[in-house]
């Protein structure tokens, strides 16, 4: 949907009989004919068999947020804005929406109107996405604008039954430990009265080596003629000693032979270690520094920590957030991906990773976050009057305070400083592009 002001919102739809796990897939927006992402974002849950998931705008119409599964800066776009839908695991891209790196002035033609001011819903007979925008083009009905009736459903010829085999692999993903072995079916459907067969592969994308952290039957597996009885795989994990954080497989099925369609072609696996590597420290214990120097002595450091997140994620295709266990706080950085988690103000969580340091900064480079809970209470802010090393990272309030030059909130680029002032004491603020007030008039 492309409709006036703020309502916009995207629909993914399953068009597979199995659920399908949405962490491993990622959307990225192209503003203005860039070639580069300007936005990202990795849908989180399972979307079940011929289901949809719906992103819109969170001051879209009450009708969009009614069906919508979430809210996300995804849907920033206007009618010249490019869209691509990626498959994590295998790299490759599904489906688009416009020519990345292409800017066609206000919109390309698509049927009887454009990608601008008009709702767009695959037609009903398409059964994949497609990377080739010539074709993309022709695949859409076309409705005008503000048009919301065919939000939250979509009906498609997809699942709608046929002779030919269909193979699906499960679970989707599946999290264990060294030493375990994990267990991936693969299973028929429309079997017929001739053999299927499948090679089974290990995702370029996987961190864990094969042989080393695992083993796995790859190669080519059949399913006899007329035969249901699903193929069962183990994966081994390998108990090592080295020190290491969470791995991760991906297998894939390609190939599939007798017109087999592949519903579900990807399973991931995560292994967690038991290496005695990871300690749990409180956010004080890794806090300290020189006072001479401001260096931290903890730079380096693997551990956990847990806290509660606090505000927003600043890096839409990674994550820069804060979180807070009462003793302090800390920022946690990763430059590309979620690792499956979509940051939550409130939430309880656990972080696994190494201590680093980005311009006297310390920070948390996250290789696994684990939700606790959601909805936990935020701490207090600290009343302050000026600002030192002792605060990094603290959520901290400045009362009674203006701003000393209006003109500086320029409401522009990825964000301003200001200056706020109590008449004594003059502090400076970051405003970056996604908090709520970016782009309002200037405090009084």
């Amino acid at each position: 949907i492309e409709g006036s002001s703020n309502n916009k919102a995207l629909e993914l739809y399953n068009p597979t009989n199995a659920p399908v796990d949405l962490s491993n897939y990622i959307i990225y927006r192209y503003n203005n004919g860039s070639s580069s992402p300007s936005g990202s974002l990795v849908p989180s849950g399972i979307l079940a068999p011929y289901d949809v998931y719906v992103i819109a705008n969170a001051s879209a119409d009450p009708a969009v947020l009614a069906v919508a599964d979430t809210t996300h800066s995804i849907t920033f776009y206007n009618g010249d804005d490019a869209l691509m839908l990626k498959n994590m695991l295998t790299g490759d891209t599904l489906d688009i929406i416009g020519v990345i790196g292409v800017d066609p002035g206000s919109s390309w033609p698509v049927g009887s109107g454009s990608t601008a001011e008009h709702t767009l819903v695959r037609m009903n007979t398409v059964q994949s996405g497609t990377t080739d925008w010539t074709i993309g083009a022709t695949q859409w009905d076309v409705y005008p604008q503000n048009t919301f009736t065919f939000l939250g459903s979509h009906s498609s010829v997809c699942g709608s039954g046929g002779t030919n085999p269909v193979i699906t692999i499960a679970p989707p993903a599946q999290t264990v430990n060294e030493g375990d072995t994990a267990l991936v079916v693969v299973s028929i459907a429309n079997a017929n009265n001739n053999p299927t067969q499948f090679d089974l592969t290990v995702s370029s994308f996987s961190t864990a080596m094969l042989n080393s952290d695992f083993t796995v039957m790859t190669g080519t597996y059949t399913f006899p003629a007329n035969s249901t009885t699903p193929i069962e795989i183990p994966v081994v994990i390998i108990d090592d000693t080295l020190t290491e954080g969470s791995e991760f497989i991906g297998l894939l099925i390609t190939n599939a032979t007798n017109n087999a369609t592949v519903n579900n072609d990807s399973a991931s696996i995560v292994i967690l270690p038991n290496d005695s590597v990871f300690p749990l420290y409180t956010i004080a214990q890794v806090r300290t520094y020189n006072p001479a120097t401001c260096d931290h002595d903890s730079v380096g450091v693997r551990c956990r920590l847990t806290g509660t997140v606090i505000g927003l994620n600043y890096r839409p295709s990674g994550l820069q957030f804060y979180m807070h266990d009462g003793t302090g706080g800390i920022n946690v950085f990763n430059f590309s991906g979620n690792l499956g988690y979509n940051v939550t103000q409130g939430d309880s969580i656990m972080v696994t990773g190494m201590l680093g340091v980005f311009n006297g900064l310390l920070e948390i480079i996250p290789s696994r976050i684990d939700l606790i809970t959601s909805g936990a209470n935020l701490p207090s802010p600290i009343a302050v009057t000026s600002l030192n090393e002792d605060l990094e990272g603290e959520f901290v309030v400045f009362r009674n305070c203006w701003l000393v030059d209006s003109t500086a909130w320029t409401g522009t680029g990825s964000g301003f400083n200001v200056q706020f002032t109590n008449g004594t004491d003059t502090l400076e603020f970051r405003i970056d592009n996604d908090m709520p007030f970016y782009s309002m008039p200037a405090p009084a």
